[in-house]
């Protein structure tokens, strides 16, 4: 990681994100964002996963002025659907039965400000997914985890259900579990040089 004395802040209250960044030798200030994640119809996934990351950035500039500060949002499309966070067992359920044995797109917008010289870098990145056919006890067993109901499509990609839905992948794995951690790298290293 290339070293910087600024404070690095996360505007997320995703613990996977967290975890994420610690991968990498970066141990940031939580700062939880103060948005509204509703979206409408009509727009590209990419051009709203990013919408979304810098509204959630936006909202605690004043917060997180004096360092560098990361937001992202991550979303699930399959087809032409969006599938966000299930709100109970039965959405939960149809997600998952809808995932079964198709591809479909994990993508993440983040959005990373250098607060010291005004630089904001946006990005999209996307990773295609594919679940294998899944039975009725397996969606069952793993709704009654709990594990569904915090994240978007109704799965992580990281959970012990999660990990043996899917067979195959195609891009960033840390993309599907909440940031593409490789990019994320290569804005930082960017944002520090200007």
């Amino acid at each position: 990681m290339p070293p910087f004395t600024r404070k690095f802040y996360l505007v997320s209250n995703s613990p996977r994100r967290l975890e994420l960044l610690n991968l990498i030798s970066i141990h940031p200030i939580v700062v939880s964002p103060e948005f509204d994640e509703q979206f409408s119809d009509g727009v590209f996934p990419q051009e709203l996963a990013l919408q979304l990351a810098k509204g959630k950035l936006n909202s605690v500039r004043a917060k997180v002025s004096d360092g560098l500060a990361l937001s992202a949002d991550t979303l699930v499309i399959l087809g032409s659907r969006i599938l966000g966070k299930p709100s109970n067992h039965s959405e939960a359920e149809e997600m998952l039965r809808l995932l079964s044995d198709q591809w479909h797109s994990v993508i993440t917008g983040f959005s990373l400000w250098n607060s010291f010289n005004n630089r904001r870098i946006n990005r999209a990145i996307e990773t295609r997914v594919h679940f294998r056919s899944l039975e009725q006890f397996e969606i069952n067993e793993y709704i009654e985890s709990g594990s569904p109901f915090d994240k978007a499509g109704g799965y992580g990609i990281q959970d012990s259900f999660g990990a043996i839905f899917v067979d195959k992948i195609e891009g960033d794995f840390y993309n599907v579990v909440g940031l593409p951690l490789s990019e994320v790298y290569r804005a930082i290293k960017e944002i520090l040089h200007d």
